[in-house]
């Protein structure tokens, strides 16, 4: 009986380390398959950026949703709250 209990607890220690890293990998956020993202570049190379403010206050206008506005190299990422807004924000 001794034996048995103590296979029992070894399997689901086992199933736990095993479980628990797959169950990580798989819900952190950057694996989100919906998440829209705009990319902004100005038109001619050394053209000055948008501030992201106006960004936030042109779209907002629209009435497109923004999760957030991240500076990058030479460039804006726009996050949108929802992919059906993408060609709105084209437009």
């Amino acid at each position: 009986m001794l034996f048995c209990w103590r296979y029992l607890k070894a399997t689901w220690r086992m199933m736990i380390l095993v479980m628990l890293p797959i169950l990580l990998l798989t819900q952190t956020p950057g694996r989100q398959q919906d998440e829209t993202l705009l990319h902004i570049f100005p038109h001619h190379q050394g053209a000055p950026l948008p501030d992201g403010f106006y960004v936030y206050q042109r779209l907002n206008e629209r009435g497109i949703a923004i999760k957030s506005i991240t500076p990058a190299q030479d460039s804006l990422i726009v996050r949108l709250a929802s992919s059906e807004q993408t060609f709105a924000c084209r437009a």
